[in-house]
């Protein structure tokens, strides 16, 4: 079955598609059967609807970008501590860093982050060692020593 054109449930249906909205809760919001939805999606007009929320995201997002990674670079130099350990929270999941436990020390890195952030925790001398070559660098794991607010 070919669509000839989108009404407003189909933009519905593909808009919760694209949300990542699983089909069960599809069906159940908008009273509407699996293969319905699968009708939708598999369609040509449907597949443009998809293809064109997939540009319209990308727009926002490259719109966006810049802003919020101001906000987080501002945030991270904040004299206010919670608001730089969520920042620094938020640039650490971003780029891939961010790690739930570190098992050595069974901690989480909001853990560390806020040991940091609160002056418990300070590198030593010398800064962390930069590995591997392009895009795959990352800096080995530095040790901390307990910094002047607890000795």
């Amino acid at each position: 079955m070919e669509l000839r054109k989108l009404n407003q449930r189909h933009r519905m249906m593909l808009r919760m598609v694209a949300a990542g909205i699983p089909l069960p809760q599809i069906e159940s919001e908008l009273a509407v059967s699996a293969q319905a939805i699968r009708n939708t999606i598999g369609c040509q007009l449907g597949q443009q609807y998809l293809a064109s929320l997939e540009t319209e995201l990308d727009d926002e997002f490259k719109r966006l970008f810049k802003k919020v990674v101001k906000v987080i670079d501002d945030g991270l130099s904040c004299a206010d501590s919670s608001i730089a350990l969520a920042s620094a929270n938020l640039w650490l999941k971003a780029h891939g860093k961010f790690v739930h436990k570190v098992e050595t020390r069974n901690l989480t890195a909001e853990d560390i982050i806020a040991k940091i952030v609160s002056g418990e925790l300070v590198l030593p001398g010398k800064a962390p060692k930069l590995v591997g070559e392009g895009l795959g660098r990352a800096y080995e794991e530095a040790e901390f020593e307990v910094g002047p607010s607890l000795q």
